[in-house]
């Protein structure tokens, strides 16, 4: 892959690697800076024999028109490069990234730890495949928590709203958070002919005193969700 960094890619907008295990996390360093400043909005890398994720880093300077990123079916090891550059994945790096899958990637609890909590500040990621990934149940609660952080009303704000599929699970038992699921009605429970000022949250919060402003930004959050109606509470 060698030649490929002397070669201009200006009009380039789909790349599909997929399925060739030689290409290595050399073959990605060398990719992804020949493609660098091209308008990919598509790159594939399945099965390409990817240890270390850490070209991406650079990648996220350089490929500002990327919006689906395949990178299932490869092998990450529990190292701080690749916590560093899954940071980058989750945390909005590539401003334009819509859809990421990195399904089967043999990503840990330890490795969601380090880099889920940068799922906060992401605001246009909306489907994440995470399927068949060791990540336990600590790795299932820490993401939940950055999609719904239901232990007080401020965490509850501040979560992720903008995801719309997280898919985690194993091969006989997926587990899909989609967009009905994910809305934050699924921790909260509102009492209709109450008023706004009353309603329940998590166990944990559940005597906490909301007030109608605070009310109304919750709702304006969940606006987006087709399923939910914010005037069905006024």
């Amino acid at each position: 892959m060698g030649y490929l960094a002397l070669t201009p890619f200006t009009k380039l907008v789909h790349v599909n690697l997929s399925y060739n295990s030689v290409i290595g996390t050399n073959g990605l360093d060398v990719l992804v800076k020949a493609i660098a400043g091209a308008p990919v909005k598509e790159l594939h890398l399945k099965h390409c024999g990817l240890d270390n994720f850490s070209p991406l880093i650079m990648g996220a300077r350089e490929l500002k028109e990327l919006k689906n990123l395949q990178l299932g079916h490869n092998n990450l090891g529990p190292t701080a490069a690749n916590a560093r550059a899954l940071w980058v994945l989750f945390d909005g790096g590539y401003p334009r990234l819509k859809e990421l899958n990195l399904g089967h990637c043999g990503i840990d609890s330890e490795l969601i730890e380090k880099a889920a909590p940068a799922l906060l500040s992401n605001k246009t990621l909306l489907y994440f495949d995470l399927i068949n990934n060791p990540i336990g149940d600590r790795g299932i609660a820490v993401l939940i928590k950055t999609v719904c952080d239901s232990t007080s009303f401020e965490k509850i704000l501040t979560s992720n709203h903008y995801i719309r599929k997280l898919l985690f699970g194993g091969d006989s038992h997926i587990r899909s958070l989609s967009e009905k699921k994910l809305n934050r009605l699924s921790m909260i429970n509102f009492y209709q002919g109450l008023g706004m000022d009353y309603f329940r949250l998590s166990p944990a919060i559940r005597k906490q005193q909301v007030n109608r402003a605070a009310c109304l930004k919750l709702f304006a959050l969940l606006s987006d969700h087709e399923d939910i109606d914010p005037s069905m509470f006024l």
